[in-house]
This record gives structure tokens, sequence and C-alpha cells, in this order.
């Protein structure tokens, strides 16, 4: 039974549920490791006293950080789109 202030999900009735928890449990992680790359990034940026020219026209690195968000949305979109079509074949 939940109570107030309790952090965690409730306990799962059926097995869909678990899905449900376990795909909430992979958002949180995902998003915790995208925080920490920010944050790390931030705290590097700021304490950094050189100037680098060459970041302007870095087009490697322009590659990566738009590649990466891709990658990361598609793979939860994969994920969220097919436990819809699960719970949809399972209330069918």
């Amino acid at each position: 039974m939940i109570s107030w202030l309790q952090f965690i999900l409730q306990d799962s009735a059926s097995p869909t549920i678990d899905i449900l928890i376990s795909f909430h449990d992979f958002i949180l992680i995902v998003m915790v490791i995208v925080l920490r790359i920010i944050r790390y990034i931030i705290i590097f940026l700021i304490k950094n006293n050189f100037y680098n020219r060459t970041i302007k026209e870095a087009h490697k690195t322009e590659l990566i950080w738009t590649i990466i968000p891709r990658v990361i949305l598609i793979l939860l979109a994969f994920r969220s789109l097919r436990l819809l079509y699960l719970i949809d074949q399972l209330d069918a």
C-alpha cells in the first residue's frame, strides 16, 4: 500500500504495469546520464580560462551533439511505441 512521502511506484498488479515501471526506470536512467553530462560540460566551460578559436568551426563537435540526442530520442521512441502497441494488444 502506498503512503504519503513514498517515492517509489506502487506494486504492480499485472505484467503490463511491470513493463511500464521498467520503462519509467529506463527513462529516469537516461535523464540522469544526460543531466550529468550537461552539468560536467557546463562546469568545465565555466572553469576553463582559455579561449579556443577552433571551437567555433568544430564540425565534428557539432555533428556529435546533433547525432547523440537523435539516437537517444529514437531509442526512447522505439521503446515507447513498442510498449504502446503491447498495451493496445492486451486490452483488445
